[in-house]
């Protein structure tokens, strides 16, 4: 893809973590902004893929969302989390919640 997440980990994975600084948020955002039209094409495309929902129509509709939500409940697979992943993501929460500007 012609587009790459700012370096601001050391990794190429697409990661907020709580030591960025504002301004590799704000480079995040943009980034995250600019790939949501590839990441829309990716997803039509698996979903176009999936016997059954061949003729999906990704209009934005309330009936194209419900069709998609189908989809996505045969995908993903759930598990209970435990009490260090809810911490984890608690704290991850609070922090980036403080940071508005």
């Amino acid at each position: 893809s012609g587009t790459h997440m700012p370096n601001t980990s050391g990794t190429n994975e697409a990661a907020i973590d709580t030591s960025m600084t504002k301004q590799q948020l704000k480079e995040f955002f943009v980034w995250f902004q600019g790939v949501i039209p590839e990441r829309l094409d990716v997803l039509i495309k698996a979903v176009h893929e999936t016997p059954g929902f061949e003729s999906w129509d990704p209009d934005f509709s309330p009936e194209s969302l419900d069709g998609l939500g189908n989809w996505f409940a045969g995908e993903v697979e759930t598990h209970q989390r435990r009490a260090a992943e809810m911490e984890v993501g608690y704290e991850t929460f609070t922090t980036f919640a403080g940071r508005t500007s």
